[in-house]
C-alpha cells in the first residue's frame, strides 16, 4: 500500500468525517482496542455535536420557532454541506440563513430565513471589535459637515 501525503491523508480524514466515506482510510486508522471505523465515528460524532450546537447558540430563536427536532434536522443537512472553513466555531453558519430560504420544508415559514438574517447580523455585531474612538477633531468634523438629504 502506497503511504499517502499529508494533504491527501488530511482530505481523505475530512470526507469520512463529513461524508462518512471511511474506505479511503482502512489500513492508516490504528484503532486501539477499537475498530477503526468506530474511532473515526467518534470523530464524526464530535464534529456534528460541535457544529450543530455553535448553529444553536447563533440561531436560538430559529430553533424556538421550528423546534428541536427540525432544527437538528436541519442542522444535520447543513453541517454535511457546509462544513467549517475557519476553525473557529463563532464563524461559523453565516450560510444558514440562506441555507434555510432554500430548505424545501421550511417554505411554509416565509420568515424563518428572515429571523434567521437577523440572528446572524446579532452575533457579527456581538463579535465585532470594538470601534475606535473619536477624538475631537473627527467628533467636531461631523458636527460640521451638512446633514444628510433625506431619502424620498
Amino acid at each position: 500500500m502506497n503511504s499517502p501525503s499529508l494533504p491527501e491523508l488530511q482530505n481523505a480524514f475530512a470526507r469520512a468525517v463529513l461524508e462518512g466515506s471511511d474506505a479511503p482510510l482502512d489500513g492508516w486508522v490504528r484503532g486501539n482496542g477499537l475498530e477503526p471505523r468506530a474511532r473515526i465515528q467518534i470523530y464524526r460524532n464530535m464534529v456534528f455535536n460541535n457544529l450543530t450546537a455553535a448553529l444553536r447558540t447563533a440561531y436560538p430563536a430559529v430553533e424556538k420557532l421550528v423546534g428541536k427536532d427540525f432544527f437538528d434536522a436541519a442542522a444535520a443537512r447543513y453541517v454535511r454541506d457546509f462544513p467549517s472553513l475557519t476553525g473557529n466555531l463563532q464563524d461559523y453558519g453565516a450560510a444558514f440563513p440562506a441555507f434555510l430560504a432554500r430548505m424545501p420544508e421550511a417554505q411554509a415559514l416565509a420568515y424563518l430565513a428572515d429571523v434567521a438574517r437577523l440572528e446572524w447580523a446579532r452575533q457579527e455585531a456581538y463579535l465585532a471589535g470594538d470601534p475606535a474612538p473619536l477624538n475631537a477633531r473627527t467628533l467636531s468634523a461631523a458636527a460640521d459637515a451638512p446633514a444628510p438629504k433625506p431619502r424620498r
